[in-house]
């Protein structure tokens, strides 16, 4: 699946099950700044909030994250961490089987 399709059909899941499934993959292939940013929103999450807000929050976060790895600044910081440019035709899949590491914390999707 490309990265695109992965932000296309984020929008439309909401169990956390259907969206670990599909998020976690973009998850593998993501800068450790990425999933940085990502963890900060869900360790400061207000739990009193609705699973929905949550989601609504999260799904922006991602774009802007995958946006800003795109970017030319994004990819000098994916270079500094041996990683390949990003686009969004890019097949996470392929990419998350390789298993990219970089020793960030994995978010909860």
């Amino acid at each position: 699946m490309k990265v695109k399709e992965v932000l296309e059909k984020m929008e439309a899941i909401g169990t956390a099950d259907g969206r670990g499934n599909l998020l976690r993959p973009l998850m593998k292939v993501l800068s450790p700044v990425s999933i940085k940013v990502l963890n900060v929103l869900q360790d400061l999450w207000d739990g009193e909030r609705s699973f929905d807000d949550f989601v609504k929050v999260q799904n922006e976060t991602i774009k802007m994250c995958v946006a800003n790895e795109i970017s030319p600044l994004g990819q000098a910081v994916r270079e500094e961490f041996k990683m390949p440019h990003l686009t969004m035709d890019t097949e996470v899949e392929s990419i998350a089987n390789e298993e990219v590491s970089t020793g960030a914390r994995q978010p909860q999707v």
